[in-house]
């Protein structure tokens, strides 16, 4: 990545540290094979499924926990940036959820 790249990481659950090198890495990637050099700002968090529940409940009005959410970034009021979607895959191991 270069300076005008920035990854903001948060993982809320406290079990996934280690992930960081590895997102940055796959960002960097991403951006290589798109060919895109301008400024780019990725957040991302990896919260419980309670509090993706809650996000979703208050967000999409949808009243069950989700994989997914995204949010269109807007830098000036009614002027929307371009945004790209993110994934997580969550998988069950041993009745605790892990993200691969």
């Amino acid at each position: 990545m270069n300076e005008n790249q920035f990854l903001d990481y948060l993982d809320e659950t406290g079990r996934h540290p280690k992930f960081l090198p590895l997102f940055r890495i796959c960002l960097a990637q991403v951006l290589k094979e798109l060919k895109i050099e301008k400024p780019v700002e990725v957040s991302l968090s990896i919260v419980s499924s309670e509090k993706s529940h809650e996000l979703n409940r208050e967000y999409r009005q949808i009243d069950r926990p989700t994989d997914v959410l995204t949010f269109a970034f807007q830098e000036d009021e009614g002027k929307e940036e371009e945004g790209v979607a993110t994934t997580k895959v969550k998988v069950e191991i041993n009745g605790a959820e892990e993200i691969t």
